[in-house]
């Protein structure tokens, strides 16, 4: 973790927040294109959340800041706290919250104690819901949760016992994975670029047969960098908590997509990781425990209902594509040298009646056996094929498993962040 700086009487807030997305510009431009980012913050009274908020408004003018807080500063409102008002307080929060992700405002910012990981559920549940991009604020990497200085600090005259209360309640928040977010517009255009080749492939291989129109894309473009099992072992923790890890959280990365790897229930994008990327990832050795009890946690989202009601997955306009899309082409070089362990994938899209939640460990293992067999013992990614047309490249790996590789290489800007649910 960072390590924590002495705290200033009226600092800058660069001085405090170290943040990449509120001091690397060419992140902060590309989560404004993303449009589609919520940040949840998180700390006890007196770690200058308000503060935070504030700063990120300057930088994201078009986002909302949402708070229990703001309950009190309606009119009419009786100011005084008890159990009671609390409750209504953030019910009024969460309410807010869901009106702002039918709206598609971005960035939603919570700002919030959010001590008890309980506390975020409502939240990172609503966000996967709306296939939202979650970026977590965490103030306990910032400040000392010394309890006389938080008394000092706060804004509310909370004492310094209620405050050792509220610090021995404090819960580290893991994710279920993380990885390399893109943007739906980006995601869109990538999927586009997908169904054209899968409808090319029918008539490369007579015997495949998917027609585009029977895969259903998935909710979220990510790549994933690590299966933390939301903190269950020591490994997934110690990952996480890697300086390297949390200085990343919130930064912009540019993806190589190199191509698409295609079966007869699944389309992939398949990505080669930069050093700097790989640094992020965790071994599949190191990853334990399994998928189950996500997919139950997926099931139990309803995140396919929730998109049909208030999601269009429909391509954008091309005045949406041109302002808000970042994706890039590049002139493909005959070989790229890459490991099999530098090279990972997006799920784009499976044969289903439902847009799903992608969860894509044992799909990575599986799909980077396919892969072996198109790179050789120099480590390049072998240039042959079975049929070249307009659109690329096509190599059949197996009987029903295609690599095709685009007369371009894409460049895909993504952030880096967790997936989280609870």
């Amino acid at each position: 973790m960072a390590s924590k700086p002495e705290i200033y009487e009226k600092p800058e807030p660069e001085e405090i927040f170290k943040f990449s997305f509120l001091l690397d510009s060419a992140s902060i431009e590309y989560l404004v294109k993303h449009a589609r980012i919520f940040v949840i913050i998180r700390g006890p009274p007196g770690t200058r959340k308000s503060l935070l908020a504030k700063y990120l408004m300057i930088k994201y003018p078009d986002g909302v800041i949402c708070s229990a807080d703001m309950y009190f500063d309606q009119p009419g409102i009786d100011k005084h706290r008890n159990p009671a008002s609390l409750k209504k307080s953030h019910n009024f929060c969460m309410n807010w919250c869901e009106q702002e992700t039918k709206k598609g405002t971005s960035p939603i910012i919570v700002r919030n104690t959010n001590v008890r990981v309980y506390e975020m559920n409502f939240y990172l549940q609503l966000a996967a819901k709306a296939c939202y991009t979650v970026i977590i604020a965490d103030l306990s990497g910032i400040f000392r949760f010394d309890p006389k200085e938080l008394e000092a600090r706060n804004s509310k005259g909370l004492s310094a016992t209620y405050l050792t209360r509220r610090i021995r309640s404090w819960e580290e928040l893991y994710p279920i994975y993380t990885g390399w977010f893109a943007s739906p517009s980006d995601s869109s255009a990538i999927y586009c670029k997908a169904t054209n080749i899968i409808s090319e492939l029918n008539d490369v291989d007579s015997d495949f047969q998917c027609p585009s129109d029977q895969f259903q894309r998935e909710s979220q473009f990510f790549c994933m960098a690590a299966f933390c099992d939301s903190g269950k072992t020591l490994k997934a923790q110690t990952y996480y908590n890697q300086y390297k890890v949390q200085i990343s959280c919130g930064r912009m990365f540019t993806l190589l997509l190199d191509g698409f790897l295609a079966t007869k229930k699944l389309i992939l994008g398949v990505v080669l990781l930069t050093s700097d990327q790989q640094d992020l990832t965790m071994s599949e050795e190191e990853e334990t425990s399994s998928d189950n009890d996500i997919t139950d946690k997926i099931m139990k989202l309803c995140i396919g209902d929730y998109l049909e009601k208030y999601q269009d997955y429909k391509l954008p306009s091309n005045a949406e594509a041109s302002s808000k899309k970042t994706l890039k082409c590049q002139e493909r070089r005959k070989q790229f040298k890459t490991k099999i362990d530098d090279v990972s994938f997006i799920i784009l899209a499976h044969r289903g009646s439902k847009v799903s939640f992608p969860y894509i460990r044992n799909i990575r293992k599986t799909s980077r056996s396919f892969f072996s067999n198109v790179i050789n013992k120099e480590n390049l990614i072998s240039d042959k094929h079975d049929k070249t047309t307009s659109s690329g490249s096509f190599c059949k790996l197996e009987d029903g498993v295609w690599f095709i590789q685009p007369k371009e290489t894409l460049l895909l800007d993504t952030v880096f962040t967790g997936m989280y649910f609870w």
